[in-house]
């Protein structure tokens, strides 16, 4: 199933960023996923949804490709998003 979705606790580190919740993995191709968790970035709650590439089996790694929003920001875009896919007939 191309929306493959499932949780998971995979630890990465990054500089200012502390871990806050578990991740969500939809799988976007067959060395791809989109992973999307709740952070704290310098003391600020983000959410970051982000592309990550499997970098040999099993282990997935960072990309720039993502977007890391605060969560009222997040909202408009799930909005704006929404509308659009009204737009265009999808379910």
């Amino acid at each position: 199933d191309w929306w493959q979705h499932h949780s998971s606790t995979i630890p990465h580190h990054r500089k200012g960023v502390v871990h806050v919740s578990e991740a969500t993995d939809i799988k976007k191709n067959e060395t791809e996923i989109v992973r999307i968790e709740a952070n704290n970035y310098r003391g600020r709650d983000v959410v970051d949804a982000r592309v990550w590439y499997e970098a040999e089996p099993g282990v997935h790694k960072p990309t720039k490709k993502g977007l890391c929003l605060q969560p009222q920001t997040w909202q408009e875009v799930l909005d704006a998003v929404h509308a659009l896919l009204e737009d265009v007939g999808a379910d």
